[in-house]
C-alpha cells in the first residue's frame, strides 16, 4: 500500500488518514470521514485492532473484521486498515499521509499518544487537522445506553448479524 500512495502522490494526490476504533460507526463517525475526504483524493482509515482498543471490558463490541467492513462500505473510503499497534504511529510513519484528521476534542490534547502522532506528521511535513465535531456522538455513550436492557441489545445485534 505504501508504493500505490507514492504513486498517488507522485501524479498530485492528496492522502489523507484517519485513525479510530469505530466500534459503532454513528453520525459523528459518517461526517468526520466525509470531512476528511473533503481534504483530498485517497482517504486511508486505520481502525484500533480488537486486543488493542481500551475502553474497557467486553469492548471492542464490533469485531474488527466487521468494524472494517462497515468503513469499507462507504464510498468515500479508499482503504481501509486494522492497525496491531497501541497508536497510529507505525502506520503514519510507513504511509506519511499528506493530512491526518482527529476530532476536535484532540485539539488541545496533551495526550503523548497523540502528540507522538502529531509529531510524526509534522516530522515529513504532513498537516495535522481536526474535524468540528458539529454532530457529537459516542460509541462508548451509546454501548452503555443499551446496557441498560442487555437481552433487548443482545436480541438486536443477533438480528443484525444474521442479516
Amino acid at each position: 500500500m505504501a508504493q500505490h500512495l507514492r504513486t498517488r502522490r507522485e501524479s498530485g494526490k492528496t492522502v489523507v488518514q484517519c485513525h479510530g476504533c469505530f466500534d459503532i460507526v454513528h453520525p459523528g463517525h459518517v461526517r468526520y470521514l466525509q470531512f476528511a475526504r473533503q481534504l483530498g483524493d485517497v482517504l486511508i482509515v486505520s481502525l484500533t485492532g480488537d486486543e488493542l482498543v481500551g475502553k474497557g471490558p467486553d469492548r471492542p463490541y464490533i469485531p474488527q473484521e466487521l468494524r472494517a467492513e462497515n468503513l469499507a462500505a462507504f464510498e468515500f473510503v479508499d482503504w481501509v486498515v486494522i492497525d496491531p499497534h497501541p497508536t497510529a504511529c507505525e502506520l503514519l510513519e510507513q504511509l506519511r499521509p499528506d493530512v491526518y484528521v482527529k476530532g476536535r476534542e484532540y485539539a488541545d490534547s496533551h495526550d503523548p499518544r497523540f502528540l507522538r502522532e502529531r509529531e510524526i506528521v509534522e516530522s515529513y511535513g504532513g498537516r495535522v487537522v481536526f474535524h468540528s465535531g458539529d454532530v457529537v456522538f459516542s460509541s462508548t455513550r451509546l454501548i452503555e445506553s443499551l446496557d441498560d436492557d442487555a437481552h433487548l441489545d443482545e436480541c438486536r445485534l443477533r438480528a443484525l448479524c444474521d442479516r
